[in-house]
């Protein structure tokens, strides 16, 4: 679970700077590639923590195990 807590932390801090150039004013309708990439990250975040938790918890019941 520490890589997903890694993947968190990442994702906080990007998600601060998205909001810190919006408020800026440097995030609009035509420069939204910090906000695309921050949207692409956040995805890949949640399902890669939803395929982990799977992974543990799921494969186990799946086999019996539990």
């Amino acid at each position: 679970f520490s890589l997903e807590g890694f993947y968190v932390t990442v994702i906080a801090s990007i998600a601060a700077y998205t909001i810190a150039r919006a408020v800026a004013g440097k995030l609009n309708g035509l420069r939204r590639v910090t906000f695309d990439n921050t949207m692409l990250f956040w995805h890949y975040t949640v399902a890669q923590s939803v395929a982990g938790l799977l992974l543990v918890h799921g494969f186990p019941r799946l086999l019996g195990a539990a």
